[in-house]
């Protein structure tokens, strides 16, 4: 890959200053016959469609990752549902595990779904995505002040993301008992881990009018180059942000600046990577996943 891969896994649509949920209810849920597969979206004119194989340790939750859009989907479930946020969920017989295959369409990795929703609704789209608690008087003059001169949600979208370009990255959180972690992180602190950039871009994007998302997955960095497969493992996992911009769909954006101790781990050892394939290798041929 040439760039970092974006492995999305769960939607988030509704903040109450202390956490994140979902509201976003089952669109469909479709049985599966292992080696037949399941046919999901159609992408008019494809520019690049590939075939991944995921093979996932057993994490104990329900959701396959996808990277780009997923065309076709087969593996070791008996089931796959889908939520309106474009979330899906497998239904296993058995614990432990998962492989899937995935056809997907991969050409814009900045781009999601065109659609609104899986099936328009008035009742959800745009009000479910554009969900605020009670904020700070600062923070709503924060989203008027970097949104002002802009003409257009994208323009919005990309001056909230600028605001971030000088935070830093930090896993030390010191909060002021006297304002809410997001408020301090915005005007004072101002670094912190992804779940903080990515929550606050997303209630700046409301509060300037724009349908925004939080999205939780993995992000892959990772290639092994004897074995040729890209490695996520469990420090990867990573938050960003879905904006809705009218014409394109949901769009990706990244206000996290990059983990300095991420960096330095990009470089494993030979002896590290030899382990690495020879556990890939029993898993893919010996155990099967099966």
């Amino acid at each position: 890959p040439q760039s970092r891969i974006l492995w999305r896994g769960v939607v988030l649509d509704h903040y109450n200053v202390q956490v994140w949920g979902s509201t976003l209810s089952n669109e469909f849920s479709l049985p599966n016959k292992p080696g037949k597969g399941l046919s999901l979206f159609r992408v008019p004119q494809p520019k690049e469609i590939v075939e991944q194989t995921v093979y996932m340790e057993s994490m104990g939750i329900p959701y396959l990752f996808t990277h780009g859009i997923p065309i076709f989907a087969d593996g070791n479930f008996k089931r796959l549902n889908m939520d309106q946020g474009f979330v899906l969920k497998t239904e296993r017989t058995h614990s432990g595990p998962k492989k899937y295959t995935l056809v997907s369409e991969i050409s814009d990795p900045t781009m999601t779904y065109s659609l609104e929703l899986p099936h328009p609704d008035k009742n959800i789209f745009p009000e479910r995505f554009l969900q605020l608690p009670e904020i700070s008087d600062a923070t709503k003059n924060l989203a008027t002040d970097l949104t002002k001169s802009s003409r257009s949600n994208r323009e919005k979208a990309f001056s909230i993301l600028n605001y971030f370009s000088d935070f830093g990255y930090s896993l030390e959180m010191k909060n002021d008992p006297d304002k809410t972690a997001l408020e301090h992180f915005l005007f004072d602190r101002k670094e912190g881990h992804c779940e903080y950039f990515a929550s606050a871009m997303v209630i700046l994007l409301r509060e300037a009018g724009v349908p925004a998302r939080l999205v939780n997955g993995f992000v892959g960095e990772e290639w092994h180059d004897w074995g040729n497969y890209l490695i996520i493992r469990q420090h990867h996992a990573h938050s960003w942000v879905e904006a809705y911009l009218p014409g394109r769909g949901s769009v990706v954006f990244d206000p996290t600046p990059p983990d300095p101790t991420q960096v330095a781990m990009q470089s494993p050892s030979s002896l590290t990577r030899a382990l690495d394939l020879l556990r890939m290798n029993w898993q893919r041929y010996i155990i099967r996943y099966s």
